[in-house]
């Protein structure tokens, strides 16, 4: 009986974070619409794939948490912050970082 109640805690676990990521979808694309002139148009596809990235994500802490645990489902996000560290210390030394950055 009890392994039927963990199960249908979960589903209603997942079906409120579907119905959060619906409603954070639905903002996102009608704000979306004011990014939408031609002069930042790169902006608004920067900022169409962080999010379905972040989106991604957070659906992959779900299926990981499912499997292991919350102790251990973020462990996988920890090699983001270090490879985004390497990247801006290989642009750090680039010619012309300090004038990119405005410093």
């Amino acid at each position: 009986m009890t392994a039927a109640l963990g199960s249908s805690d979960k589903a209603t676990e997942r079906a409120r974070t579907g119905v959060l990521l619906t409603i954070c979808i639905c903002v996102v694309l009608s704000m979306s619409t004011w990014f939408s002139t031609a002069a930042v148009v790169p902006l608004t596809v920067q900022f169409s794939l962080s999010f379905a990235l972040t989106l991604v994500t957070i659906w992959l802490a779900l299926m990981i948490a499912d499997c292991v645990g919350w102790r251990w489902a973020f462990l996988y996000l920890v090699p983001g912050p270090i490879v985004g560290l390497i990247a801006m210390m290989i642009l750090r030394q680039e010619s012309g970082a300090q004038r990119r950055a405005n410093l």
